[in-house]
């Protein structure tokens, strides 16, 4: 994580919801929640997945050069 005048150039976690996007569905709603890998999601460290992985994607929410989004 790269700190510009003490500012952090990392997105903010965005907060749950507890009420439905009208116009979005949940994932839950969309995939089959009895395949076998959705419990592997619960498993996952997402904040220490994030962590490692931050450095190597870019966080101004544009795409790179050659990259297709």
């Amino acid at each position: 994580m790269r700190l510009i005048l003490g500012v952090s150039m990392r997105p903010k976690q965005q907060k749950k919801v507890d009420h439905d996007d009208l116009f979005k569905a949940r994932l839950d709603e969309i995939i089959n929640m009895k395949l076998e890998l959705v419990p592997l999601a619960d498993k996952i460290d997402w904040a220490w997945l994030d962590g490692k992985l931050a450095d190597y994607f870019p966080t101004w929410g544009g795409q790179r050069d050659g990259y297709a989004s």
